[in-house]
């Protein structure tokens, strides 16, 4: 989980400029890093990048208004998306100048190549397909034309990005709000109306409507929703240089934290009732679709319909056995972990309200992401896990209540409200033993990753038990003495007895 080291530099068509392009990349970063502390809040540092990389003004400036690109506009915009990749957002909105409209209304030579932060609402995107050849060696398949209004009025312009959120659908109408860090391309005014031209690595997207509960939530709490995209489920953790998973893990804890309490309560008790009304919609199907499959399944003649109709079979029992799991546990006012192991994919961002025992506690410091400083990882073990071959849940929690053990060798009932955020492949502290005796080492395992603000420590119910099993010990002591003294009465009697019986 914790950030790795990105990998900056990609080939580029030719060898010579990307030689040339990596030791003045190598050159500008040192410079940065160099620098003095204030000169993060420049604004002009980007366009002073690209300059070194050999994008002036001058080439800039060849863009037509209407934004068409030509085939020699293509390396250069390559050549942009890649500085723009190598910065994360953080440093990108450092460098950023808020969008002056006063100033791109006024002014017909704006500089362009400077970097702007732009807040707004993405109304339409499609599809542009750069040349093969340098699609192929820049890692760049497609690139998307959006229209974009601002929420300065009188600002809109066109955006073209790498990357966008994996629910847009190209081609369709839509009014998300964004944000974004975006180079600016070119700009015209017309009757106090500016349109720009941007292009942007990716884009922040902050839902209204048309996702899970949970995402809606997380948006409402500041958090860029696009990020969930970057999860890579069935894996462990994995480096900034392969996705932005783990900017996605501590954004969500962030926006968990911000979330009001009775609020995430509420949702999650809807999220529950919703769940588990679908799933009983479609329970009754799947039962007569098992039935039918495992009829296909009997008849089958051949090898190749057998598997067929073996694998139909599988998925159908393991589809209706958690609809059924989800069903029961909803009863008890939880929710079920079954759609977590069966489609994780599609439960990113879901909801959820778990009990279990929390057997396990520990701290983990993560100094390079100070907004969080540090959260901690707890092990529950729910009413399921009996049938999940007695799995965790593993929890991500930004704090622990007052007073919460701390350490491996902990039982202590919890409640969670949370959401689910991946499943994750994690190895067991147990050494397992695996084919002909053979030592396979810890063993690999799939369970589901559960963030949320913290756990809800059901200490009623802790001290209630712990008080039982105090008068429990003391009654077991008090029998156990009873039993002994009767014991040394009788053994003193029957000796006495026998004393008698000699005379």
């Amino acid at each position: 989980m914790i950030c790795g080291t990105t990998t900056f530099f990609k080939s580029l068509p030719n060898e010579a400029i990307f030689g040339v392009s990596r030791i003045v990349c190598g050159v500008v970063l040192c410079w940065i890093l160099a620098m003095d502390t204030h000169a993060s809040e420049k604004t002009s540092e980007f366009r002073e990048i690209l300059e070194l990389a050999g994008v002036d003004p001058g080439k800039l400036s060849q863009f037509g208004q209407d934004a068409n690109f030509k085939n020699d506009d293509w390396p250069i915009i390559t050549q942009i998306l890649y500085r723009l990749r190598q910065f994360p957002d953080k440093q990108l909105e450092l460098w950023s100048k808020k969008a002056d409209l006063g100033r791109w209304l006024e002014e017909a030579d704006v500089p362009i190549g400077e970097l702007h932060e732009i807040s707004g609402h993405v109304e339409s995107c499609e599809v542009l397909l750069p040349p093969q050849q340098l699609a192929e060696s820049n890692s760049l398949p497609v690139l998307y034309r959006c229209q974009f209004k601002s929420n300065s009025p009188g600002l809109s312009g066109t955006l073209f990005t790498r990357q966008i959120p994996q629910r847009w659908k190209p081609g369709q109408s839509m009014a998300d709000p964004v944000l974004f860090y975006g180079v600016l391309l070119q700009h015209s005014i017309s009757e106090k109306q500016c349109h720009v031209f941007m292009l942007a690595d990716r884009v922040a997207w902050y839902p209204q409507q048309g996702v899970p509960i949970g995402q809606l939530l997380l948006a409402r709490n500041g958090m860029d929703v696009a990020l969930l995209d970057d999860i890579i489920q069935r894996q462990p953790f994995v480096l900034p240089a392969i996705s932005r998973e783990s900017e996605a893990f501590y954004s969500c804890l962030a926006a968990l934290g911000r979330t009001n309490k009775e609020e995430l309560i509420s949702r999650c008790q809807e999220n529950i009732i919703a769940v588990a009304e679908k799933w009983r919609h479609a329970f009754d199907d799947l039962q007569g679709q098992h039935q039918e499959a495992k009829k296909q399944l009997a008849l089958a003649s051949t090898p190749e319909d057998q598997q067929k109709w073996k694998k139909k079979e599988t998925l159908l029992r393991e589809r209706r056995s958690v609809a059924a799991a989800i069903i029961k546990q909803s009863k008890l006012g939880l929710s079920s972990l079954g759609p977590f192991f069966l489609n994780p994919e599609q439960e990113v961002g879901e909801l959820v309200q778990l009990e279990g025992v929390a057997r396990r506690a520990i701290r983990i410091v993560v100094p390079e992401r100070p907004e969080i400083g540090a959260y901690y990882e707890l092990e529950i073990f729910t009413s399921e896990a009996k049938y999940l071959e007695n799995r965790p849940v593993v929890c991500c929690v930004n704090r622990l209540p007052e007073g919460f053990p701390q350490g491996d060798l902990i039982r202590e009932p919890v409640r969670i409200y949370g959401m689910f955020f991946k499943s994750w492949l994690y190895r067991t502290r147990n050494i397992q033993e695996e084919r002909d005796g053979e030592t396979e080492g810890q063993l690999r395992l799939y369970t589901p990753l559960v963030l949320a603000d913290s756990p809800v420590w059901i200490r009623s119910a802790a001290v209630h038990q712990r008080s039982w099993d105090l008068w429990a010990g003391i009654a077991f002591l008090v029998m156990l003495a009873a039993f002994w003294l009767n014991f040394v009465r009788v053994s003193h009697r029957k000796r006495r007895t026998e004393k008698v019986e000699l005379k």
